[in-house]
């Protein structure tokens, strides 16, 4: 076999391993990229539509906006999302494709003063309150008096 033989095998041999490399690196990655928190299907939890909220009418910085999403463990842009719908909704406009969840949070909120709904939010964040759902009446965070 001559030299010219030889290199054009362990060329071969090279690329072949690159690529079971990459196969290897796609598999151990899950795919997802780095830093994503959240699936776009995944469902969102009662306590951060809460916060959303409270980042909106309090008229949130983009410092606290990003602190708020990292500790719930949402992505920046979901955050945002939300807290626009929020928006939306505070101004009594119409809001498509808004879920129960969301508009049980506000119909829940809506009427809480500022100060009010920043307890309820410091609450969950200290992790004072139990999960809770839409429908959990047993877990409602009530109103301070």
């Amino acid at each position: 076999m001559s030299f010219a033989d030889e290199l054009k095998v362990e060329k071969a041999k090279m690329l072949a391993q690159k690529e079971e490399e990459k196969k290897r690196t796609k598999k151990s990655s899950g795919g997802g990229k780095k830093g994503v928190t959240r699936s776009r299907n995944s469902v969102w939890k009662f306590e951060d539509e809460v916060i959303a909220m409270y980042l909106e009418l309090s008229g949130g910085s983009k410092f606290l906006t990003e602190n708020y999403s990292r500790k719930r463990q949402v992505s920046l842009r979901a955050m945002q999302t939300r807290m626009a719908i929020f928006g939306d909704l505070h101004k009594s406009k119409k809001v498509k494709d808004l879920d129960e969840q969301t508009q049980s949070v506000y119909d829940k909120y809506k009427d809480f003063e500022l100060p009010e709904l920043q307890k309820v939010v410091i609450s969950i964040l200290r992790g004072e309150n139990q999960p809770m759902t839409a429908t959990d009446d047993s877990a409602v965070i009530r109103k301070p008096e």
